[in-house]
């Protein structure tokens, strides 16, 4: 939109709403863009959960849902990412049944610890500056390969599915991603997504013009680059405080509000001598 634009109350309701999440109209806030993709990313998780009990089923169909959506999506679609729902969901049941767990332990993190430097390598493709040696050779003969056209414009997305699945399937990678800071970054990651462009581009880059008129570039780097860090951290953890957390708690009870209505509901459909009783069937 223009500088000078102005949307009305109801411009922002409606794109807050209606925009965001239906026809991924995100330029009145940049860092949402990936609402739309999520909310559907999210029903799709509940819908595979939800219908597909049988094991196998479910990461044979994750499987080759990933790959059919990466190929039939344009790479400027809105709804870019939705892969990556069903691949996650096959990650997921890898961890809990994988063939690693039979490996013994040096095996096992000599494994994961090379899926997870091909991944590291595959996300450091697009640096320039140091060069990456090797990833060519990786992207051309491994890639490419497997995962076809995405691997040159999405190598970072195929790097971080395998880091990811690397530290999921390796206990000796899991465990020290288990502590305290992981869990706190874990905690405040979803605000923190949302609000870090708005702390750069404001008291970040206020920060840094006004350092480097009087102390030039380097200076600037060295004292934006901390402070803007930290506003963005401080900035995450009073939003999980004071909007995630409460935000989190009301949902869930909507939901269990629901969730009885709907069990009553299906109880005085099938009758007296129905087998569902209110409260004890989970949706």
């Amino acid at each position: 939109y223009p500088l000078d634009y102005k949307p009305t109350f109801l411009e922002w309701i409606e794109k807050s709403i209606y925009g965001t999440y239906l026809t991924g109209d995100y330029l009145l806030d940049g860092v949402v863009w990936t609402m739309k993709v999520e909310i559907w990313g999210s029903l799709l998780v509940f819908a595979v959960w939800r219908f597909l009990r049988v094991e196998w089923q479910r990461m044979l169909l994750c499987a080759a849902g990933y790959f059919a959506v990466t190929f039939l999506l344009d790479k400027h679609s809105s709804l870019q990412g939705l892969q990556l729902f069903p691949v996650g969901i096959l990650i997921y049941d890898l961890s809990l049944h994988h063939p690693l767990k039979r490996l013994r332990p040096r095996n096992a993190l000599a494994l994961g610890g090379a899926v997870l430097l091909i991944g590291v390598m595959c996300g450091a493709w697009r640096a320039k500056d140091p060069a990456i040696p090797g990833i060519e050779v990786i992207v051309e003969h491994v890639l490419e390969p497997v995962f076809g056209n995405i691997s040159r414009y999405q190598v970072a997305q195929v790097g971080s599915i395998l880091v990811v699945a690397a530290l999921a399937m390796t206990t000796q990678l899991h465990r020290p991603m288990s502590g305290r800071l992981s869990a706190y970054l874990g905690a405040i990651s979803f605000p923190l997504y949302l609000v870090h462009q708005l702390v750069i581009v404001s008291a970040g880059c206020l920060l840094f013009a006004w350092t480097y008129e009087r102390y030039g570039v380097e200076a600037a780097r060295w004292v934006t680059i901390p402070v803007t860090l930290a506003l963005a951290l401080g900035a995450a953890t009073l939003l999980t405080v004071l909007i995630e957390r409460p935000s989190v708690r009301l949902s869930r009870r909507a939901g269990a509000t629901m969730d009885r209505y709907l069990h009553r509901f299906r109880g005085a459909a099938e009758g007296p001598g129905g087998k569902i009783e209110a409260g004890t069937q989970p949706l």
